[in-house]
């Protein structure tokens, strides 16, 4: 039955069309769902070497170390870092700079902030100060 209405789309709207919505449709979520497996899959191994990098520099003296990490909370690295400054911005312009920065599209863009936990949501709960 699926099969019958796919190819009278196919006939009334040309193939090429019905194809290329579809293969956009689906390269969207394949990236999103690439992405989470990847950061899950490298979220661990990440953590921990930045870890023993932290590590070796307070085993040098060093008193003061500072991280600039994204995805800090989703890392689960919060619980070793204090203090946690939130730098905020309205979504807006979290998507122009990100636009600017990697030169993508931005259905891909949102895409990416979209995985992250809002920055609202950072901004209001975990960060102990915010710029």
């Amino acid at each position: 039955m699926a099969m019958r209405y796919f190819m009278f789309v196919m006939m009334t709207f040309g193939g090429s069309m019905v194809i290329t919505t579809l293969l956009a449709a689906v390269r969207n979520r394949v990236f999103t769902l690439v992405f989470i497996y990847i950061f899950r899959l490298l979220a661990p191994f990440i953590s921990s070497g930045i870890f023993w990098e932290v590590f070796k520099l307070w085993m040098k003296g060093f008193k003061v170390i500072v991280l600039d990490v994204p995805l800090l909370f989703e890392a689960k690295m919060d619980g070793w870092t204090k203090p946690i400054i939130v730098v905020w911005v309205d979504p807006e312009t979290q998507l122009q700079r990100l636009l600017a920065r990697d030169r993508t599209s931005e259905e891909d863009a949102r895409n990416r902030i979209n995985a992250q936990m809002s920055l609202d949501l950072k901004r209001r709960t975990l960060g102990r100060w915010r710029i």
